[in-house]
C-alpha cells in the first residue's frame, strides 16, 4: 500500500489530473473503474477518458498520512 500524491496523465495531450490517496494502487483501480462505467465524479476526468482511454498513472511523492493534505 501506497500513500501519496499521485497523478493520472495522458501523455500524449499532455493533461494530468493530481490526487492524493492512503492507497495509490487501489484508488487508482476505482478511477480506472469509475472511467469505463461512465460514472467518475469528475466529469474532466471522465471527458478526457472518453475521448482519449486510459491514462498513466504516476506516483508523484510517497508520504505519510498525516502529510497527504498539506503535500496536494
Amino acid at each position: 500500500m501506497t500513500t501519496g500524491i499521485y497523478a493520472l496523465y495522458w501523455e500524449e495531450q499532455d493533461l494530468i489530473y493530481i490526487g492524493l490517496s492512503q492507497n495509490i494502487g487501489a484508488r487508482f483501480t476505482e478511477h480506472l473503474y469509475k472511467m469505463k462505467i461512465q460514472k467518475h465524479s469528475n466529469y474532466k476526468v471522465q471527458r478526457t477518458f472518453n475521448s482519449y482511454g486510459e491514462p498513466k498513472l504516476i506516483i508523484i511523492e510517497e508520504c505519510s498520512i498525516e502529510e497527504l493534505n498539506d503535500k496536494e
